[in-house]
């Protein structure tokens, strides 16, 4: 996180009104004619931010939808990021009426939201550790037991949200498939993959075209981008999940997927040990099947299906600039292997 104090939210700026007035006074109750917000910018693309006020120590989050950049294809003046406040504002208030609204497993509080305000989401700021923290903290301290206390911790929640969303509905699997499509086309365009990998790729998406693997379960709602950042820890009060814009109805295995293959990229890209991710891996999903309510699924169906989900995070993954050539092709090979049928 890129956190950098900007000092004190003057009283005239149309935010100072907002945050005292509608968030303080009528959603938390709280009336101070004399409130002090200091103001921390948390990420380079200022789409998040945190309001601390002095006298009542309340610390919100305010996170500004108008600051993120537009999606291919939408222009500048639409109504996208408006409506993507407005669908997460909303999704965390429904998720927090099923349940998940205390802890040990809960969703961060949604409070307030401005169109008028460059389309502003306002929740509490939670603080705490991320999962990185433990991931890293296992890598380079030998933290073993505590990773596997949060990721047990994270597969209970994980198990909440899904089964307490659960439809009757099969699984749509042409999105799932499309974006597989779309990460070979940006690799492919990008050079990042070499001939012989890009056609290996096309084979496999073909393969699973065809197979009926992912047509195993109902729809739920996942949390859609379930990367460690996402899930914060607070000792003794569990996790709490944060940023489900992506919100959104699709397979379970696709979040457990996703972990799975940030588990495998951080031990490989910080400990330089492509095999020591495994037994958290497999301690993920046994303690997910431990809590999950679901009778059709099993620990075969859900990793059959996860491998799937867990190879296109890692081919999504080799798009970032960052990473080195040869890392970034041992990545795309990985990839490969949990995709293969």
């Amino acid at each position: 996180m890129s956190r950098r104090y900007l000092g004190v939210l003057p009283h005239n700026d149309p935010m100072y009104t907002f945050l005292a007035h509608e968030v303080l006074g009528q959603v938390l109750g709280i009336h101070s004619p004399f409130a002090r917000f200091d103001v921390h910018r948390l990420d380079r693309l200022a789409v998040a931010f945190e309001y601390r006020e002095r006298q009542s120590g309340v610390a919100l989050l305010g996170k500004f939808y108008g600051n993120k950049p537009l999606p291919f294809g939408k222009q500048v003046g639409s109504d996208h990021q408006a409506v993507q406040m407005q669908q997460e504002f909303a999704a965390l208030h429904y998720l927090r009426t099923l349940g998940l609204d205390h802890t040990p497993c809960r969703v961060v509080r949604p409070l307030a939201q401005s169109e008028a305000l460059n389309c502003l989401l306002v929740e509490e700021f939670v603080a705490g550790e991320d999962l990185l923290f433990f991931i890293r903290a296992a890598i380079e301290e030998g933290r073993s037991e505590s990773l596997r206390t949060r990721l047990t911790e994270l597969a209970r929640l994980l198990a909440m949200l899904h089964d307490r969303t659960e439809r009757w509905a099969p699984i749509d699997t042409a999105p799932v498939l499309a974006y597989l499509d779309k990460l070979i086309v940006q690799l492919t365009y990008w050079h990042i993959l070499s001939l012989e990998q890009q056609q290996r790729l096309l084979a496999l998406r073909a393969a699973w075209g065809k197979s009926l693997l992912l047509h195993g379960s109902r729809q739920v709602l996942i949390h859609g981008d379930a990367t460690p950042a996402n899930f914060i820890f607070q000792e003794g009060q569990g996790v709490i999940a944060i940023d489900l814009e992506r919100l959104r109805l699709g397979d379970r295995a696709a979040d457990l997927g996703c972990i799975a293959a940030e588990l495998k990229h951080l031990f490989l890209w910080y400990g330089h040990d492509e095999g020591a991710s495994e037994p958290y891996i497999q301690h993920l999903y046994q303690s997910y099947v431990n809590y999950m309510a679901a009778q059709d699924e099993s620990l075969t169906s859900l990793t059959a299906r996860g491998r799937f989900y867990m190879g296109c995070i890692e081919l999504r993954i080799s798009r970032n600039a960052w990473l080195d050539w040869p890392y970034r092709r041992r990545l795309i090979d990985h990839a490969m292997g949990c995709l293969a049928i």
